[in-house]
């Protein structure tokens, strides 16, 4: 007998166990090494071997991957009940099994004993359903391909009978399957393979002969990582009766509750970021898987059958969500949007919710399914699950076209005379043509077939603070009845407004009513009621810190309500924040700082707590001010506290890093601790602390500001060219001043300052600061220098400092500046430039720590172009000017007495200052014109020079 394979969309049975294959002789061994239980009948024919094998296979328990339980009155008392299991393939064909792998069991309530079954356990058939695209089913581990791409779920169906009439006296039963152990790859639940999948299904009235409803998609749920899924979890009843959907917990055995991981829960099953929804009337479920999310999860819900708002049965179901990896260009599955969006009225009923209608008996109802691709070009296949007794899915621009539609945005048109009340499901099902591995989309469509119409409110959602009680419904209507579910934590589940106290804090739960009216219609209406343990608000903040470091806090809220804060940071600075933060707090004194927060949702006032630990100072290597900054000012910070000793700072290194360091016995004026200054941590501030302030110059966002600008009665700091002008490609040595004679400066012990340049006109890395010949000290001996040339910036910072704790006053030449013209401006506007040099960010100090103030002063040097602009040959020997820089007066003196005269212009050629005479000098005012660069040109005779005049004030 040859193994018979029938091939479908989405199924194929393995009918027998003895199979003739033919395979080549390398094939044979492989499969031996597979199977565990096989005859062989070798028979050679040829290159190849024709073997005849009887395979028998025992599914692992460890694959199990859900299960359910349902029934179907036979007659009277007598039940045949269903259990349905889902296994991973594990790339093996499986043999009929003789029984159920795990254990099942029915207890009765109301003191009575178990009813007896009639017969074993009864194979029904095995299948793959593995929810793969079309195309793709024969490529999953339940096929016979050597090397399957993609992993399959076997379903495996049994039965068995019951005689449920020696237990008449029973009000209800429960029937239970439990099967060891779950998959220990399961993502969700906390440590899966320690526990069991266990069902329950309860049936309420047994001598009701009630059937119970169907599971309209068996299978479990397979989808690509970030992919919005919609998919059908629904059942559909024969009698049409009334179900409800809605999240449960997992169980294990003796139906106790799986703990779930953490961010995890029954009614968010993926994590509370897939914003799992299943919906209670249709039984859909959606979320949308996060991209990094792969694995498998396990998903637990529980349906309720209601026939005229009284509780026939439960139903437990317990399935597995597999999520692939995204594919290079995932393919988003099709869709179908909620009623009433695209698609028009239906004739004969209404829309009552987005997926929901409303229909009478005896009256037909037509209404429009529109299918629609998030890919632009997608062709899309749309077919319906035919569960509505003589309805008919046609094409809505072809009415020959039946049961399948399909086209870039497919229309079906569902038509249905329902014959008697109830509430009844069918399912669409939509793929396209690129479907990439299960990409397929299930909405399921409930009507509701009515004689008469029923209201129902279950009222607003409400979120409530923890432990106050909360009332839920709406008044009662006149003859009506009602029941709720689920009913815990409910004061009454038969009242019009129950009143709900929280099981469990936080927790999120749908109540669902079902009203019934006086000539027994219903009509259902469900709310969400949410706790939170009081207001839920927590704080974010970094358990410890250094003393003058910046804390980030901020408010934890959960979603939903709004709130009203208020802070209180325990004396720390907020440098910004508002509202939940983030803030920026900063402490200056060390100790256990508790943060304190009220947050106000109009029901529940709290108050929460944080504590953070600011330690001691704590050392940034290069920082010696501790300013936030390593730059040339800290040089001025180990001038001052040179020499001084105090604990070594333990685990010392010269990365830029918070290091925690015991405290000195002298601070700096301002009180910076010396520590700071002993960046290297040995212990000891001498020249060795000045690498770490190279190593980590700039390393920070903030900015020093000037300190201590004085004004014209202050000794000034300024650049004094010795030439007004240089050609391109020379080198400047440009002496930096502090003090003139006639003002002089005192008490001075460190200086630290940038000069800015024009980085297009000066060679790179050719500024340089030499310390030799100052006034200030002499460096390696009683001075110390620090330089950091910034050229992408276009300055240079400098920094001296003595080392002797002396303070010196004096005037004149402190460094000289060198740098190198840059050899061509020939592309600039002109032929020759202005170089601007201006002294900024700067300070000076005395011994004792207090700024000395300064006046700075720009300089400013031509730089020409010889060829061009002939600037060498504008002055002629016997015309003399001084001052140069001047103040008040710059006096021309001539050794050869005549007719002179003199004109000053600005930079941009603008006449400022004229004077004309006879003699051998002549003298211009220059007291009441602004300081800067100018040019002064003189005339006498057949003699003209040009000259750049620098004023100053």
């Amino acid at each position: 007998m040859v193994k018979n394979i029938q091939n479908t969309r989405r199924k194929f049975f393995v009918q027998e166990k003895v199979l003739f294959i033919l395979y080549p002789e390398s094939t044979i061994n492989r499969i031996e090494s597979i199977i565990t239980t096989m005859k062989f009948v070798y028979l050679t024919r040829g290159c190849f071997l024709i073997l005849l094998m009887t395979v028998t296979l025992k599914m692992s328990g460890s694959h199990i991957k859900g299960a359910n339980i349902t029934y179907e009155c036979t007659s009277g008392c007598s039940y045949r009940v269903f259990v349905t299991e889902y296994f991973d393939c594990a790339g093996l064909i499986i043999s009929p099994p003789t029984t159920i792998s795990g254990s099942f069991n029915i207890a009765g309530t109301g003191g009575c004993s178990a009813p007896s079954a009639a017969g074993p356990w009864q194979f029904i058939a095995q299948a793959d359903v593995t929810p793969l695209c079309p195309g793709m089913v024969a490529l999953n581990s339940c096929g016979t391909s050597p090397s399957p791409l993609y992993p399959g779920v076997a379903e495996v169906r049994f039965y068995r009978d019951y005689n449920f009439c020696s237990s008449t006296s029973c009000t209800s039963f429960d029937l239970t399957y439990s099967h060891c152990c779950r998959n220990g790859t399961i993502l969700n639940l906390n440590n899966a393979n320690l526990h069991n999948l266990e069902v329950t299904t309860t049936i309420e009235n047994p001598g009701a002969c009630n059937q119970s409803p169907q599971f309209i998609d068996p299978s479990p749920i397979m989808i690509q990582a970030g992919q919005k899924a919609h998919i059908s979890l629904a059942a559909t009843d024969t009698e049409g009766d009334s179900l409800v959907y809605l999240l449960n917990t997992c169980y294990d055995a003796g139906a106790s509750p799986i703990p779930y991981n953490l961010s995890y829960s029954p009614v968010q099953p993926l994590g509370n970021a897939w914003n799992t929804q299943l919906d209670p009337v249709t039984g859909d479920i959606s979320f949308t898987p996060l991209s990094i999310a792969t694995g498998e999860y396990a998903i637990c819900y529980t349906v309720y059958e209601y026939r005229n708002g009284s509780l026939l049965g439960t139903y437990q179901r317990d399935l597995s969500v597999t999520i692939f990896p995204s594919a290079t260009a995932p393919n988003e599955a099709p869709y179908v949007p909620a009623m009433g969006a695209t698609a028009p009225p239906p004739a004969g009923g209404s829309y009552i919710g987005d997926y929901e209608l409303q229909a009478y008996v005896n009256t037909q109802i037509q209404f429009r399914i529109d299918g629609f691709d998030p890919n632009a070009g997608d062709y899309i296949e749309m077919d319906w699950n035919q569960s509505l007794p003589g309805a008919t899915f046609v094409d809505a621009s072809n009415a020959a076209i039946t049961d399948t539609v399909s086209g870039l945005a497919p229309q079906g048109i569902l038509t249905w005379t329902p014959s008697s009340v109830g509430r009844y499901s069918v399912k669409i099902s939509l793929w396209d043509t690129v479907c990439y591995m299960a990409n397929i989309a299930e909405y399921t469509f409930v009507i509701d077939v009515d004689s008469c119409t029923a209201v129902a409110d279950a009222g607003p959602d409400q979120f409530v603070c923890n432990g106050q009680p909360v009332t839920i419904g709406s008044p009662a209507l006149p003859g009506y009845s009602y029941a709720w579910v689920p009913a815990s934590g409910l004061s009454s589940d038969t009242v019009a407004q129950p009143v709900v106290t929280p099981v469990s804090v936080p927790s999120v739960t749908t109540y669902l009513v079902a009203a019934t009216s006086p000539s027994g219609c219903i009509a259902t209406d469900f709310t969400v009621v949410t706790y939170y343990p009081a207001s839920g608000v927590s704080v974010n903040a970094t358990d410890s810190l250094c003393k003058n470091d910046t804390a980030l806090i901020a408010a934890v809220l959960p979603a939903g309500p709004s709130f009203t804060l208020s802070w209180d940071f325990d004396g720390g600075m907020v440098l910004s924040g508002t509202g939940a933060g983030p803030y920026e707090v900063v402490w200056n004194a060390p100790g256990v700082k508790t943060i304190t927060l009220t947050a106000d949702d109009g029901t529940c006032a709290d108050t929460v707590f944080s504590y953070i630990m600011v330690k001691g100072d704590c050392v940034w290597p290069g920082d010696a001010d501790n300013d936030g900054v390593a730059d040339n000012f800290d040089l001025l910070a180990i001038g001052l506290s040179y020499g001084s000793s105090g604990p070594a700072r333990t685990g010392a290194s010269l990365l830029w890093e918070a290091q925690l360091a015991v405290n000195w016995n002298d601070t700096l004026p301002g009180g910076v601790n010396y520590v700071h200054s002993d960046t290297d941590g040995n212990g000891t501030v001498n020249d060795d602390d000045t690498l770490a302030i190279s190593l980590n110059y700039g390393l920070t966002h903030n900015k020093t500001e000037d300190i201590g600008r004085g004004g014209p009665g202050d000794p000034p700091v300024l650049i004094l060219p010795q030439v007004d002008s240089a050609q391109v490609g020379d080198t400047l040595h440009l002496p930096v001043y502090l003090g003139v004679d006639s003002i002089p400066a005192q008490n001075v012990y460190a200086i630290a300052f940038s000069i800015t340049y024009d980085n297009t006109l000066v060679d790179s890395a050719s500024a340089h600061i030499s310390y030799t010949g100052g006034w200030l000290g002499t460096n390696g001996t009683d001075l110390i220098g620090l330089q950091q040339d910034l050229f992408s910036d276009g300055k240079i910072d400098v920094a001296l400092t003595r080392n002797d704790h002396m303070n010196v006053s004096g005037f004149g030449q402190i460094a000289v500046l060198s740098i190198v013209m840059v050899d061509d401006i020939s592309g600039k506007n002109n032929l020759y430039e202005t170089l601007n040099l201006e002294i900024s960010d700067f300070r000076v100090i005395s011994a004792s720590g207090e700024v000395v103030p300064v006046n700075p002063l720009p300089a400013q040097v031509v730089i020409y172009q010889a060829e061009s602009t002939g600037l060498e040959n504008l002055y002629n020997l016997g015309i003399h000017i001084y001052p140069n820089p001047a103040s008040d007066q710059v006096t021309i003196e001539l050794d050869k007495a005549g007719e002179v005269s003199a004109e000053l212009y600005d930079l941009n050629g603008k006449a400022i200052l004229s004077a004309s005479g006879r003699g051998d000098r002549l003298s211009l005012e220059t007291a009441e014109i602004p300081a800067g660069l100018y040019i002064l040109t003189v005339n006498s005779g057949s003699r003209r020079m040009v000259r750049k005049l620098q004023v100053i004030h």
